[in-house]
């Protein structure tokens, strides 16, 4: 059933922060009508997430982003576990010549608030994108084929406005997920700590150093970052109050080791409550939770913002095919199905990170079990890798470990990559038939390219994949690969997913909504979309 109402916006965006400014950019991309809905007017000054991976700075880089956000990052070149007094009980330097698959160091430190103003210079650069700041959602409706969004922008400015979709990207207190009654639950882990800025007076090396100080006293870490960025991060024992702990003395005694007040500047101290969390659902009809939104985790593994910029990168994709008619709206569906086994992967491996630093400090304390028995399988450099993405997308058959991961990013001899021969379209990608060196592309259906890479690029894909591929790789927009196989194979099997990628779409269809109206309290879980 198609619904013939019109809407003020396709998408609602509720949250400036990263996700939801990532969210809005790759929407505004696409042409989509975007309205960004975040309750502050100013970014927020201070730095809070510090790390970004290979993977978002490759999703930077297909934002157009790459130049801009440059500045503000430094490679991570050391990651380790210490004793009390600074010797390493495991841990690694990583190599200069450490694999790129994708074109890039795997992690880097960063400057939040310099990245977010790049973020948000890019949306408003987008002529389909509205921004509203110092406005809150305080209501949410559903209606025929989307929502009505109830927004204030003070004591008596209300007004409401229509959207096919609405993306909850507002943070741990998401409105979003209060006014729809989800739940969330914790996974065990939860910690109270201290963070801790400085800058430098006097600069320090651009080594790009995280130790975790497994100290049976207090657990810590130290991070040297960007520029003259340091950041410390000490758990607080049960009768250390936060207010107590935030004070100017307080803190130099604990950074006394390390640096003194003629040595740096404070930044910020803050006393978070480290969380292990998952919302209950994800999904209610047409509006999905992004972000810290859906889950958090602890910081140890640096993913908190990282995971929260894959759901976007995920979504967004799904959306603007479902909106111009090449998909079915069931497509949406496999959002949460991909995304939430994936991250709460994440929030498991950050809050072994954090067991594992009780462990070794344990051990330290002479009352744990000997270093080689020990568990080090979540630990820095043990060769734990990132989770494949798992659904009914991805066809497993050809038994490749990168079925459910990035594509390789490879370079094109006249300067361009695979990535923007692909571009925001499907791409078959296969070993060419002809002899030289020469990429070929062309265009298979209104949303399908196929890519022929001479046998030098083909070796070079294989070797950042870290085995051979026998057959073409079908690779999704967001440059997961979903099957390998043969082309005609592969095309066809896209074709099920996407009628519209490789024939003329129909008309755009509005999807019929599932569920009623959200009311809070209620269960708005559907069957599609699973719990953790």
């Amino acid at each position: 059933m198609t619904s013939s109402r019109q809407f003020d916006f396709d998408i609602a965006v509720v949250g400036f922060g990263p996700v939801g400014a990532v969210a809005a950019c790759l929407l505004g991309q696409q042409g989509r009508r975007v309205l960004v809905v975040e309750r502050d007017r100013e970014i927020f000054p201070m730095p809070r997430a510090i790390v970004l991976d290979d993977e978002t700075m490759r999703l930077f880089r297909t934002m157009g982003l790459s130049e801009q956000i440059a500045p503000f990052v430094t490679p991570i070149r050391t990651v380790e576990f210490t004793d009390p007094l600074g010797s390493r009980l495991v841990g690694y330097d990583v190599p200069a010549d450490v694999p790129k698959p994708n074109g890039v160091f795997p992690n880097y430190f960063f400057h939040q608030p310099s990245v977010d103003a790049v973020l948000r210079d890019a949306v408003g650069r987008l002529e389909t994108v509205d921004v509203a700041l110092a406005t809150e959602l305080v209501g949410l409706e559903q209606v025929d084929g989307g929502f009505e969004v109830t927004l204030t922008s003070g004591r008596d400015a209300r007004r409401v406005v229509s959207a096919r979709y609405v993306l909850g990207c507002d943070g741990a207190r998401s409105t979003v997920r209060t006014l729809l009654g989800i739940p969330t639950r914790s996974l065990g882990y939860d910690r109270r700590w201290l963070v801790v800025d400085a800058e430098s007076r006097e600069g320090h090396d651009a080594g790009g150093r995280v130790s975790q100080i497994c100290d049976p006293q207090r657990r810590a870490t130290v991070i040297k970052a960007e520029r003259a960025h340091l950041r410390w991060e000490f758990q607080l024992a049960d009768d250390e109050s936060s207010d107590d702990a935030v004070r100017p003395e307080f803190v130099w005694r604990l950074l006394e080791p390390w640096v003194s007040p003629d040595q740096a500047v404070l930044v910020r101290a803050a006393a978070y409550r480290f969380h292990s969390t998952f919302a209950d659902r994800w999904c209610a009809g047409g509006v999905f939770l992004l972000g810290d939104a859906a889950h958090q985790m602890p910081p140890f593994m640096g993913q908190g913002m990282c995971t929260g910029l894959r759901d976007a990168a995920n979504l967004c994709w799904k959306l603007g095919k479902v909106l111009d008619g090449l998909a079915r709206p069931d497509l949406l569906e496999t959002y949460a199905q991909e995304r939430v086994p994936h991250a709460r992967d994440m929030v498991e491996w950050s809050v072994e990170v954090g067991q594992l630093i009780d462990a070794f400090a344990a051990k330290v304390a002479g009352d744990g079990r000997p270093l080689e028995a020990l568990n080090q399988s979540s630990g820095y450099g043990a060769g734990r890798e990132l989770a494949a993405v798992e659904g009914a997308m991805f066809d497993r058959s050809a038994n490749h470990r990168l079925v459910g991961r990035t594509a390789p990013f490879l370079g094109v001899p006249d300067g361009r990559s695979l990535d923007d021969l692909q571009a925001r379209s499907f791409a078959i990608v296969r070993r060419s038939d002809a002899a030289g060196t020469q990429w070929t592309s062309r265009r298979l259906g209104p949303d399908v390219v196929e890519v022929a890479i001479p046998e030098d690029g083909w070796a070079e894909l294989e070797r950042l994949a870290g085995s051979p591929v026998g057959g073409a790789l079908l690779v999704r927009p967001d440059r997961l690969v979903c099957a390998i196989g043969e082309p005609a194979e592969l095309l066809a099997r896209l074709g099920r997913w996407m009628p519209g990628a490789i024939r003329a779409p129909a008309e755009p269809e509005t999807p019929t909504p599932k569920t009623k109206p959200p009311t809070k309290g209620e269960d708005h879980g559907q069957s599609n979309c699973p719990v953790p």
